[in-house]
Protein backbone atom coordinates (compact mmCIF):
# COMPACT_ATOMS: atom_id res chain seq x y z
CA UNK A 1 0.00 0.00 0.00
CA UNK A 2 1.30 3.34 -0.76
CA UNK A 3 1.24 5.97 1.37
CA UNK A 4 -0.07 9.28 1.04
CA UNK A 5 3.03 11.02 0.24
CA UNK A 6 3.08 10.46 -3.55
CA UNK A 7 6.00 12.49 -4.56
CA UNK A 8 8.65 10.93 -2.27
CA UNK A 9 7.31 7.50 -3.54
CA UNK A 10 7.27 8.35 -7.45
CA UNK A 11 10.82 9.47 -7.15
CA UNK A 12 12.21 6.49 -5.61
CA UNK A 13 9.64 4.56 -8.26
CA UNK A 14 11.36 6.42 -11.10
CA UNK A 15 15.04 5.51 -9.78
CA UNK A 16 16.96 4.38 -12.48
CA UNK A 17 19.51 1.32 -11.04
CA UNK A 18 22.87 2.03 -10.37
CA UNK A 19 24.60 2.86 -12.89
CA UNK A 20 22.26 3.11 -15.53
CA UNK A 21 20.11 6.54 -16.96
CA UNK A 22 16.65 6.70 -18.66
CA UNK A 23 16.85 5.88 -22.18
CA UNK A 24 12.48 6.23 -22.58
CA UNK A 25 9.53 5.80 -20.60
CA UNK A 26 5.90 5.90 -21.07
CA UNK A 27 3.20 6.58 -18.72
CA UNK A 28 -0.79 6.33 -18.26
CA UNK A 29 -3.59 7.60 -16.40
CA UNK A 30 -6.84 8.82 -16.35
CA UNK A 31 -6.34 12.20 -14.13
CA UNK A 32 -3.31 13.89 -14.72
CA UNK A 33 -2.55 17.01 -12.47
CA UNK A 34 0.62 19.11 -14.16
CA UNK A 35 1.66 20.37 -11.04
CA UNK A 36 2.89 16.68 -10.13
CA UNK A 37 3.85 15.93 -14.45
CA UNK A 38 6.62 18.15 -13.65
CA UNK A 39 8.02 15.46 -10.79
CA UNK A 40 9.79 13.02 -13.47
CA UNK A 41 11.25 15.23 -15.76
CA UNK A 42 12.71 16.98 -12.88
CA UNK A 43 13.64 14.05 -11.04
CA UNK A 44 15.32 12.22 -14.35
CA UNK A 45 17.20 15.37 -14.58
CA UNK A 46 18.31 15.59 -11.27
CA UNK A 47 19.55 11.50 -11.11
CA UNK A 48 21.58 12.30 -14.09
CA UNK A 49 23.19 15.88 -13.41
CA UNK A 50 23.60 15.68 -9.88
CA UNK A 51 26.07 18.71 -8.25
CA UNK A 52 25.96 20.80 -11.35
CA UNK A 53 25.55 24.35 -9.87
CA UNK A 54 24.82 25.81 -13.68
CA UNK A 55 21.13 26.81 -13.79
CA UNK A 56 20.83 26.48 -18.04
CA UNK A 57 22.49 23.22 -17.87
CA UNK A 58 19.86 22.04 -15.34
CA UNK A 59 17.17 23.47 -17.46
CA UNK A 60 18.70 21.43 -20.64
CA UNK A 61 18.48 18.50 -18.65
CA UNK A 62 14.74 18.49 -17.57
CA UNK A 63 14.07 19.45 -21.73
CA UNK A 64 16.29 17.02 -22.13
CA UNK A 65 14.12 14.16 -20.28
CA UNK A 66 10.42 15.46 -21.48
CA UNK A 67 11.68 14.61 -25.31
CA UNK A 68 12.49 10.71 -23.35
CA UNK A 69 8.93 10.69 -21.71
CA UNK A 70 5.35 10.51 -23.10
CA UNK A 71 2.19 10.25 -20.88
CA UNK A 72 -1.29 9.77 -21.81
CA UNK A 73 -4.21 10.90 -19.68
CA UNK A 74 -8.16 10.65 -20.53
CA UNK A 75 -8.87 13.82 -22.78
CA UNK A 76 -10.65 16.58 -20.17
CA UNK A 77 -9.25 15.26 -17.36
CA UNK A 78 -5.84 17.65 -17.34
CA UNK A 79 -6.24 19.93 -13.64
CA UNK A 80 -3.70 21.97 -12.81
CA UNK A 81 -3.92 22.64 -8.84
CA UNK A 82 -1.14 24.24 -6.76
CA UNK A 83 0.94 26.92 -7.80
CA UNK A 84 1.65 27.82 -11.53
CA UNK A 85 5.41 26.80 -12.55
CA UNK A 86 7.61 27.77 -15.65
CA UNK A 87 8.50 24.31 -15.73
CA UNK A 88 5.49 23.42 -17.28
CA UNK A 89 6.14 24.85 -20.56
CA UNK A 90 8.44 21.38 -21.19
CA UNK A 91 5.03 19.90 -20.56
CA UNK A 92 3.26 20.05 -23.84
CA UNK A 93 5.29 17.94 -25.91
CA UNK A 94 4.87 14.80 -23.38
CA UNK A 95 1.87 15.09 -22.74
CA UNK A 96 -0.86 13.32 -25.05
CA UNK A 97 -4.99 13.29 -24.34
CA UNK A 98 -6.71 10.32 -25.50
CA UNK A 99 -10.62 9.97 -27.01
CA UNK A 100 -12.59 7.41 -24.82
CA UNK A 101 -12.29 3.67 -26.04
CA UNK A 102 -16.13 3.95 -26.57
CA UNK A 103 -19.25 5.72 -25.80
CA UNK A 104 -19.81 5.54 -21.84
CA UNK A 105 -16.52 4.04 -20.90
CA UNK A 106 -13.13 5.84 -20.47
CA UNK A 107 -9.17 5.40 -20.57
CA UNK A 108 -8.31 4.42 -17.09
CA UNK A 109 -5.32 2.37 -16.85
CA UNK A 110 -2.46 3.88 -14.37
CA UNK A 111 1.09 2.29 -16.08
CA UNK A 112 4.56 3.46 -15.81
CA UNK A 113 6.90 1.22 -18.73
CA UNK A 114 10.85 2.88 -18.50
CA UNK A 115 14.05 2.07 -20.05
CA UNK A 116 17.19 2.65 -18.75
CA UNK A 117 20.77 2.40 -20.11
CA UNK A 118 24.18 2.04 -19.12
CA UNK A 119 27.49 1.04 -21.49
CA UNK A 120 28.54 -2.12 -21.88
CA UNK A 121 25.71 -3.31 -20.31
CA UNK A 122 22.37 -4.93 -21.07
CA UNK A 123 19.18 -2.85 -21.23
CA UNK A 124 17.03 -2.98 -18.36
CA UNK A 125 13.48 -2.18 -18.01
CA UNK A 126 10.77 -1.07 -14.96
CA UNK A 127 7.03 -1.68 -15.15
CA UNK A 128 4.98 0.48 -12.35
CA UNK A 129 1.23 -1.00 -12.20
CA UNK A 130 -0.33 1.36 -9.63
CA UNK A 131 -3.94 2.39 -8.72
CA UNK A 132 -2.67 5.82 -8.53
CA UNK A 133 -3.13 8.60 -10.99
CA UNK A 134 -0.55 11.09 -11.93
CA UNK A 135 -1.82 13.56 -9.21
CA UNK A 136 -0.92 14.91 -5.70
CA UNK A 137 -3.53 12.48 -4.40
CA UNK A 138 -3.94 12.13 -0.44
CA UNK A 139 -5.19 8.59 -0.27
CA UNK A 140 -4.19 5.02 0.02
CA UNK A 141 -3.22 3.56 -2.97
CA UNK A 142 -1.15 0.06 -4.01
CA UNK A 143 1.27 -0.55 -6.57
CA UNK A 144 3.74 -3.46 -8.20
CA UNK A 145 6.90 -2.51 -9.46
CA UNK A 146 8.73 -5.36 -11.65
CA UNK A 147 12.13 -4.78 -13.10
CA UNK A 148 13.54 -6.83 -15.63
CA UNK A 149 16.46 -7.95 -18.84
CA UNK A 150 16.14 -7.57 -21.96
CA UNK A 151 15.91 -10.79 -23.50
CA UNK A 152 16.04 -12.14 -26.96
CA UNK A 153 12.82 -13.88 -27.84
CA UNK A 154 9.38 -12.37 -27.50
CA UNK A 155 7.14 -13.72 -24.64
CA UNK A 156 3.76 -14.62 -24.81
CA UNK A 157 3.60 -13.65 -21.73
CA UNK A 158 4.05 -9.99 -22.20
CA UNK A 159 1.93 -9.69 -24.86
CA UNK A 160 -1.18 -7.48 -23.10
CA UNK A 161 1.59 -5.02 -21.80
CA UNK A 162 3.01 -4.64 -25.28
CA UNK A 163 -0.31 -4.52 -26.87
CA UNK A 164 -1.77 -1.39 -24.59
CA UNK A 165 1.48 0.73 -25.11
CA UNK A 166 1.39 -0.29 -29.31
CA UNK A 167 -2.44 0.95 -28.74
CA UNK A 168 -1.80 4.23 -27.29
CA UNK A 169 -0.92 6.75 -30.25
CA UNK A 170 -3.55 5.32 -31.60
CA UNK A 171 -6.22 6.50 -28.95
CA UNK A 172 -4.69 10.44 -28.99
CA UNK A 173 -6.92 13.58 -29.97
CA UNK A 174 -3.95 15.39 -31.37
CA UNK A 175 -1.25 14.46 -33.98
CA UNK A 176 2.10 13.43 -32.28
CA UNK A 177 5.26 13.84 -33.39
CA UNK A 178 6.91 11.14 -35.33
CA UNK A 179 9.76 10.35 -33.38
CA UNK A 180 7.42 10.17 -30.02
CA UNK A 181 5.57 7.77 -32.39
CA UNK A 182 8.45 5.64 -33.20
CA UNK A 183 9.73 5.67 -29.15
CA UNK A 184 6.52 4.57 -27.79
CA UNK A 185 6.09 1.57 -30.54
CA UNK A 186 9.96 0.94 -29.55
CA UNK A 187 9.23 0.27 -25.91
CA UNK A 188 5.97 -2.06 -27.31
CA UNK A 189 8.72 -4.47 -29.23
CA UNK A 190 11.02 -3.54 -25.94
CA UNK A 191 8.06 -5.10 -23.84
CA UNK A 192 7.53 -8.22 -25.82
CA UNK A 193 11.09 -9.38 -24.62
CA UNK A 194 11.59 -8.24 -21.31
CA UNK A 195 12.61 -11.23 -18.62
CA UNK A 196 11.12 -10.42 -15.30
CA UNK A 197 12.73 -10.34 -12.25
CA UNK A 198 9.85 -12.29 -9.84
CA UNK A 199 9.33 -9.86 -6.13
CA UNK A 200 9.28 -12.17 -3.20
CA UNK A 201 7.22 -14.81 -2.20
CA UNK A 202 5.86 -14.22 -6.16
CA UNK A 203 6.84 -17.49 -8.79
CA UNK A 204 4.42 -16.29 -11.50
CA UNK A 205 3.11 -12.80 -13.30
CA UNK A 206 0.58 -12.51 -15.52
CA UNK A 207 -0.59 -8.91 -16.94
CA UNK A 208 -4.57 -8.44 -18.15
CA UNK A 209 -4.77 -5.64 -20.24
CA UNK A 210 -8.85 -4.50 -20.83
CA UNK A 211 -10.39 -2.96 -24.00
CA UNK A 212 -7.34 -3.30 -25.79
CA UNK A 213 -8.16 -4.51 -29.24
CA UNK A 214 -7.77 -7.99 -29.70
CA UNK A 215 -6.13 -8.70 -26.40
CA UNK A 216 -8.88 -10.02 -24.99
CA UNK A 217 -8.46 -10.56 -21.11
CA UNK A 218 -9.97 -13.36 -19.05
CA UNK A 219 -8.48 -13.06 -15.37
CA UNK A 220 -9.55 -16.19 -13.30
CA UNK A 221 -11.57 -14.88 -10.33
CA UNK A 222 -12.34 -18.40 -9.18
CA UNK A 223 -11.52 -19.82 -5.74
CA UNK A 224 -12.82 -20.71 -2.01
CA UNK A 225 -11.85 -17.17 -0.58
CA UNK A 226 -12.11 -13.91 -1.94
CA UNK A 227 -10.72 -9.99 -0.69
CA UNK A 228 -11.82 -7.28 -2.63
CA UNK A 229 -10.45 -3.82 -2.14
CA UNK A 230 -12.05 -1.27 -4.40
CA UNK A 231 -12.69 2.79 -3.63
CA UNK A 232 -15.86 2.03 -5.97
CA UNK A 233 -18.15 -0.52 -7.22
CA UNK A 234 -21.61 -1.80 -8.25
CA UNK A 235 -23.64 -5.06 -8.19
CA UNK A 236 -22.19 -6.33 -11.68
CA UNK A 237 -18.41 -5.88 -10.85
CA UNK A 238 -18.52 -7.37 -7.05
CA UNK A 239 -20.84 -10.44 -8.94
CA UNK A 240 -17.98 -10.25 -11.86
CA UNK A 241 -14.98 -10.62 -9.33
CA UNK A 242 -17.03 -12.70 -6.62
CA UNK A 243 -19.77 -14.36 -8.47
CA UNK A 244 -17.39 -18.03 -8.61
CA UNK A 245 -16.29 -18.20 -4.86
CA UNK A 246 -16.76 -20.94 -2.96
CA UNK A 247 -16.04 -19.53 0.51
CA UNK A 248 -15.65 -16.50 2.29
CA UNK A 249 -15.97 -12.81 0.64
CA UNK A 250 -14.80 -9.78 2.18
CA UNK A 251 -15.25 -6.51 0.56
CA UNK A 252 -13.32 -3.21 1.22
CA UNK A 253 -14.75 0.19 -0.12
CA UNK A 254 -15.88 3.72 0.67
CA UNK A 255 -19.00 3.69 2.96
CA UNK A 256 -20.82 5.93 -0.14
CA UNK A 257 -20.41 3.07 -2.70
CA UNK A 258 -21.17 0.10 -0.33
CA UNK A 259 -24.55 2.14 0.46
CA UNK A 260 -25.54 2.03 -3.36
CA UNK A 261 -25.40 -2.20 -3.39
CA UNK A 262 -28.06 -4.48 -3.17
CA UNK A 263 -28.42 -6.76 -0.33
CA UNK A 264 -28.08 -9.79 -1.64
CA UNK A 265 -23.80 -8.23 -3.02
CA UNK A 266 -23.28 -8.22 0.52
CA UNK A 267 -25.26 -11.03 2.18
CA UNK A 268 -22.91 -13.40 3.68
CA UNK A 269 -20.11 -11.60 3.16
CA UNK A 270 -17.57 -9.70 5.56
CA UNK A 271 -17.63 -6.08 4.44
CA UNK A 272 -15.23 -2.97 6.05
CA UNK A 273 -14.10 0.59 5.19
CA UNK A 274 -11.36 2.60 6.53
CA UNK A 275 -11.06 3.43 9.93
CA UNK A 276 -11.85 7.60 10.06
CA UNK A 277 -8.46 7.60 11.87
CA UNK A 278 -6.50 6.52 8.54
CA UNK A 279 -8.47 9.06 6.43
CA UNK A 280 -7.41 11.88 4.99
CA UNK A 281 -9.65 14.12 3.14
CA UNK A 282 -8.89 13.04 -0.55
CA UNK A 283 -8.22 15.75 -3.10
CA UNK A 284 -10.52 17.10 -5.85
CA UNK A 285 -8.58 14.63 -8.49
CA UNK A 286 -9.57 11.24 -6.40
CA UNK A 287 -13.51 12.58 -6.81
CA UNK A 288 -12.92 12.86 -10.72
CA UNK A 289 -11.15 9.28 -10.84
CA UNK A 290 -15.55 8.46 -9.93
CA UNK A 291 -16.04 9.10 -13.41
CA UNK A 292 -14.15 5.88 -14.57
CA UNK A 293 -16.58 3.77 -11.92
CA UNK A 294 -20.16 4.60 -13.29
CA UNK A 295 -21.24 5.98 -9.87
CA UNK A 296 -22.06 9.30 -9.48
CA UNK A 297 -19.65 11.73 -8.37
CA UNK A 298 -19.66 11.99 -5.00
CA UNK A 299 -19.11 15.44 -2.64
CA UNK A 300 -15.72 15.79 -1.64
CA UNK A 301 -16.76 16.49 2.05
CA UNK A 302 -18.21 12.69 2.33
CA UNK A 303 -15.04 10.98 0.16
CA UNK A 304 -12.82 8.60 2.40
CA UNK A 305 -9.40 8.10 2.07
CA UNK A 306 -9.30 5.03 0.17
CA UNK A 307 -8.01 4.75 -3.51
CA UNK A 308 -6.27 1.26 -3.83
CA UNK A 309 -7.90 -1.37 -6.08
CA UNK A 310 -6.69 -5.28 -4.96
CA UNK A 311 -7.98 -8.30 -5.37
CA UNK A 312 -6.84 -11.56 -4.00
CA UNK A 313 -8.29 -15.00 -4.79
CA UNK A 314 -7.59 -18.45 -3.15
CA UNK A 315 -7.73 -21.51 -4.84
CA UNK A 316 -5.88 -24.81 -4.30
CA UNK A 317 -3.74 -23.61 -1.79
CA UNK A 318 -2.33 -20.82 -3.90
CA UNK A 319 -3.08 -17.05 -3.65
CA UNK A 320 -3.48 -14.97 -6.97
CA UNK A 321 -3.51 -11.07 -6.19
CA UNK A 322 -4.64 -8.83 -8.85
CA UNK A 323 -3.95 -5.00 -8.49
CA UNK A 324 -4.04 -2.52 -10.96
CA UNK A 325 -6.77 -0.27 -12.26
CA UNK A 326 -10.28 -1.43 -12.64
CA UNK A 327 -12.49 -0.73 -9.68
CA UNK A 328 -15.16 -3.64 -8.90
CA UNK A 329 -17.47 -1.52 -11.26
CA UNK A 330 -19.32 -3.05 -14.94
CA UNK A 331 -17.34 -0.42 -16.24
CA UNK A 332 -13.85 -1.67 -14.78
CA UNK A 333 -14.23 -4.78 -16.56
CA UNK A 334 -16.43 -4.04 -19.11
CA UNK A 335 -15.41 -1.65 -21.23
CA UNK A 336 -12.62 0.86 -19.95
CA UNK A 337 -9.21 0.61 -20.96
CA UNK A 338 -7.76 -0.62 -17.71
CA UNK A 339 -4.42 -2.45 -16.65
CA UNK A 340 -3.84 -4.81 -14.07
CA UNK A 341 -0.99 -7.19 -12.98
CA UNK A 342 -1.84 -10.83 -11.58
CA UNK A 343 1.20 -11.55 -9.09
CA UNK A 344 0.89 -16.10 -8.01
CA UNK A 345 2.65 -17.60 -5.17
CA UNK A 346 1.65 -19.61 -2.02
CA UNK A 347 -1.59 -18.62 0.03
CA UNK A 348 0.41 -18.59 3.01
CA UNK A 349 2.55 -15.89 1.95
CA UNK A 350 0.25 -14.03 -0.70
CA UNK A 351 -3.11 -15.01 0.50
CA UNK A 352 -6.01 -13.00 2.24
CA UNK A 353 -4.55 -13.48 5.56
CA UNK A 354 -1.60 -10.98 4.49
CA UNK A 355 -3.83 -8.35 4.62
CA UNK A 356 -6.85 -8.85 6.99
CA UNK A 357 -5.04 -11.72 9.47
CA UNK A 358 -4.35 -10.53 13.06
CA UNK A 359 -1.51 -7.61 13.44
CA UNK A 360 -1.77 -7.52 9.23
CA UNK A 361 -0.99 -3.50 8.74
CA UNK A 362 -3.86 -3.19 6.58
CA UNK A 363 -6.34 -5.07 8.77
CA UNK A 364 -5.48 -2.16 11.31
CA UNK A 365 -6.63 0.40 9.34
CA UNK A 366 -10.16 -1.22 8.93
CA UNK A 367 -13.30 -0.93 10.27
CA UNK A 368 -16.87 -2.64 10.19
CA UNK A 369 -19.65 -1.72 7.90
CA UNK A 370 -22.15 -0.93 9.48
CA UNK A 371 -24.65 -0.21 6.58
CA UNK A 372 -26.10 2.96 5.10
Amino acid sequence: MLEPDARVVLLDQLRPPPGYRLSAAVATTFTLDLSTAVIPPLAFASFEIRGTPDPVAALEAVRACTDKVDIFCQAGQIVVTGRHSDLMAYLEPMVHPVRRPKAGFLFHPKVWFLGYQAEGEPERYRLLCSTRNLTDSHAWDAVVTLDGVAGTQDLSSNRPLAALIRHLPQLAVGPIGGERVDRVRALAAAAMKVQWDLPENVNEVTFHAFGVPRVPARPDFSGYRHLVVSPFCDDAGIAELTELSRGDVTIVSRPEALDQLRADSLEGRSTFILNPLAVLNSSATDSEDAASSGSPRPDLDTLSGLHAKLTVVERHHRAHVFIGSPNATSAGYGGNVEFAVELRGGASKLGVDTYLGGGAPFAELLQEYKGG
